[in-house]
């Protein structure tokens, strides 16, 4: 007898409902998601090839980058291969029969309640910080006790037989999150004429205008760089590294060329992905 195949597993952060399994399941609507016990789980699972992929929030139009996965990427092996935008619209909800007035602590991922931090203040609210916004939600439901409320998706609270006191909780109606999707495998793809990401990691040579010949190398060949970060390294508070995003594909020439220009400025050049680029960028 045959035995069945078994789906693709996609690993995400937190339980059921929460927010990187519902871009998982976006993105991946026939594969198999599995739980993560922290986003270093996620990659975890991924390099030990439990999962195929790996599904990890960023950055946040809110509150920013998302710390913990920012340092895990500068380490890691694996490569970026997709990335996807997505709205984060947080309910407020507490177990059944609570109401506003009931309410005295909240409960999410830290990430949750910065994006939440003017609306809990206005409410007077105590906030306690979780592993993830769906294990607040099943921590709640868990509790039932009517002072007790958590921050997560639709979904979760009713995942978790949640009431769902206030939809749109976030502070700003644009409160957007970008995933990025992590695998063993570079992504193999030709460039197409389309729009492409490429993520950089790169330490810069102690000398005078370093960083700013290294600049100079992707506005002379014409690309665009949408994002740059900065880290301390090495254990002291001289030695800068940067990670980049940058519109282009590396097999085009224009990228090539900056390409050249900025490992004579560096001391060394990680490239941690390039993918196609997401159509939420063409609204930005």
């Amino acid at each position: 007898m045959e035995r069945p195949m078994s789906k693709t597993k996609v690993a995400f952060h937190g339980k059921a409902g929460a927010y990187g399994a519902i871009a998982s399941h976006t993105l991946y609507p026939n594969y198999e998601l599995i739980e993560s016990t922290s986003f270093q789980d996620v990659f975890d699972k991924v390099e030990q090839g439990v999962a195929k992929f790996g599904v990890v929030p960023v950055e946040n139009s809110t509150v920013g980058r998302v710390t913990d996965v920012h340092n895990i990427l500068r380490s890691t092996n694996l490569h970026i291969i997709r990335e996807h935008f997505m709205q984060i619209n947080h309910c407020l909800s507490a177990p059944k029969g609570a109401t506003l007035e009931s309410v005295e602590n909240v409960y999410s991922h830290p990430q949750a309640l910065a994006q939440c931090e003017q609306s809990l203040k206005n409410h007077g609210f105590c906030v306690n910080a979780t592993s993830d916004t769906a294990g607040a939600a099943k921590f709640v439901a868990d509790e039932g006790v009517l002072t007790k409320a958590s921050l997560s998706s639709e979904y979760a609270a009713e995942k978790y037989n949640l009431e769902i006191l206030v939809k749109n909780f976030q502070d700003s109606e644009q409160n957007t999150t970008r995933f990025l999707v992590v695998s063993k495998e570079a992504l193999s793809h030709s460039y197409d004429q389309g729009m492409y990401i490429t993520t950089l990691l790169f330490k810069i040579k102690n000398r005078p205008a370093s960083l700013y010949k290294v600049l100079g190398a992707f506005a002379t060949n014409d690309v665009n760089l949408v994002k740059i970060e900065s880290y301390l390294c090495d254990g002291n508070l001289k030695s800068a590294e940067f990670s980049v995003d940058i519109e282009g594909h590396l097999d085009e020439k224009r990228m090539k060329n900056a390409m050249r220009e900025l490992r004579f400025f560096t001391t060394s050049v990680k490239v941690i992905g390039c993918y196609p680029a997401h159509k939420f960028r063409k609204n930005m």
